[in-house]
Formats: C-alpha cells, sequence, structure tokens
C-alpha cells in the first residue's frame, strides 16, 4: 500500500496508506436513514440545524470525513457539539465497507438548490469570498 500525499497551502499532507475503494450506493442507501434527520432525504442540508448539504460531495472526501469522525479525529473537541453529533452518528456505521457504501449513496445523490433563497443575492461579492478565502485551496471554480 502506498501512503496519498496532497499539498495544499505549501504543506504537504498524508491523506493515509489505503487505496480507496468505491462503495455500494445501493447498500449506501439503505445506511442514509439515520442521516435524513440532519441532512435531508435528498442530502440538501437543513440549515436550522446547522447540517450542511452533502448531496453531489466528492465520494473519497465523504469516506475520509466519515472515518475522521469514527476515529476521533473529528468530533472530539467539547466545544464542537455539532462535530460531536456527527461523529456519535458516524460511530453508528459498523464498519470501513458501510462507511464507504454510504459515501457512494450520497456521492450519487443529485445537488440541489432547493430551499435557497437567491433573491437579491450579490454574486460577484460572493465569488470575492469565496476566491479570498477557499479558492487557493479549492480551486476558482470549486474543483477541489
Amino acid at each position: 500500500m502506498r501512503s496519498i500525499f496532497i499539498l495544499c497551502a505549501g504543506l504537504a499532507l498524508v491523506l493515509g496508506n489505503s487505496v480507496f475503494a468505491a462503495g455500494d450506493a445501493a447498500v449506501g442507501e439503505k445506511l442514509y436513514g439515520s442521516c435524513v434527520a440532519c441532512h435531508g432525504a435528498e442530502g440538501e442540508g437543513i440549515a436550522a440545524m446547522n447540517s450542511p448539504a452533502i448531496a453531489g460531495q466528492n465520494e473519497a472526501y465523504l469516506v475520509r470525513q466519515l472515518s475522521h469522525f469514527k476515529a476521533g479525529i473529528r468530533g472530539a473537541d467539547t466545544k464542537d457539539t455539532l462535530g460531536m453529533q456527527m461523529a456519535g452518528m458516524a460511530a453508528t456505521l459498523a464498519d470501513e465497507a458501510a462507511v464507504s457504501n454510504v459515501a457512494a449513496y450520497i456521492a450519487d445523490l443529485p445537488l440541489t438548490t432547493a430551499g435557497v433563497d437567491t433573491a437579491g443575492a450579490d454574486l460577484r461579492n460572493g465569488e470575492n469570498q469565496y476566491n479570498g478565502a477557499c479558492g487557493a485551496c479549492h480551486g476558482g471554480a470549486a474543483q477541489g
């Protein structure tokens, strides 16, 4: 097995010593039931619960984040109540296969803009804010 390295803001990050294996979205759909209360039936997120939209997110990214919650890398700080809740939910996924399967299902969900109010949005200002805070690492088109 080989380590995966990413160069981000001049720092080399080791992402792991395993090769990513895609999950089974059909199996993941059954596991997603416990996620609906916070992330919505279509992965659209629920703003009132501070739960992000996750539909269509990159599968490998989802696996990494869920694995970090399960391992206590994320959600361990007592000041991070939302992260602690997510760590508890991720702990219900029995093993790596379950993590991969639910990640595959979420990645297959179509992106949605349901419930997003864009009336009066200042797209140029949003672009400037995104590029100033996020674009250096995530790319000008949010491609990662």
